[in-house]
């Protein structure tokens, strides 16, 4: 028998993956002037075209979002 917090995990459940699903749709509807800049924000070097279709928004080029990540987790 289920009680109260199981259902109330249940409706978050749901509402988590609404909004992933709502995030995701709204991401790939994106104008291409949301898609970020085609330089580096640290480096101010150009960020490749194949790293723009892979990851749109990106506002780094690999190595200093590699710089950028490993410094995070430090």
């Amino acid at each position: 028998m289920a009680d109260d917090a199981d259902r109330a995990q249940v409706i978050n459940d749901q509402f988590q993956q609404d909004m992933i699903r709502r995030a995701v749709s709204a991401s790939s509807r994106r104008a291409p002037a949301d898609q970020g800049t085609t330089y580096c924000v640290d480096c101010e070097e150009e960020i490749p075209l194949s790293r723009q279709v892979a990851m749109p928004g990106a506002k780094r080029c690999v190595d200093c979002q590699q710089m950028h990540e490993n410094w995070r987790a430090l």
